[in-house]
């Protein structure tokens, strides 16, 4: 059985004036994944720069980063929270492997569990009716 291969996604925009821990988000999911794509919106603060340095830092080969515009003047899609759909499915489409992991700017994975998450979608591509995984973090750890 070969190993199946994964895509990272994530979206941001202005991910160091909100104060998002993108950083860590990125650097928790870039050794599960054989890509990594980032979608970082035209923002006002230095979060280009920031992803671009880390990539530089962990190994630009591994990293597609794009920017693209937020509608953020559009209300019905501010309302309806077609902005995030929209810019997550821009990341998305830009995603090459047989399995995709989204996680968002505020959001880390325990080194731990990227052997179960390898295995998981191991497991899952067996199956062709498997389309995707959703992992619970109080059925593996219980309650907090």
């Amino acid at each position: 059985m070969s190993r199946v291969s994964v895509s990272g996604f994530t979206i941001l925009r202005n991910g160091v004036q909100f104060d998002y821990p993108f950083e860590e988000s990125i650097r928790s999911l870039f050794p599960l994944v054989d890509e990594l794509v980032v979608n970082v919106g035209y923002g006002t603060d230095e979060t280009l720069s920031r992803v671009k340095a880390l990539a530089n830092e962990l190994g630009k080969e591994k990293f597609i980063i794009f920017e693209s515009n937020w509608h953020l003047d559009d209300e019905n899609k501010k309302k309806e929270g077609l902005i995030l759909s929209e810019q997550t499915n821009l990341a998305l489409d830009r995603c090459t492997h047989d399995w995709c992991v989204y996680l968002q700017a505020d959001e880390v994975l325990h080194s731990k569990d990227h052997p179960l998450i390898r295995e998981s979608l191991q497991v899952a591509s067996l199956n062709p009716e498997v389309e995707g995984l959703v992992f619970d973090y109080l059925h593996f750890y219980g309650s907090l």
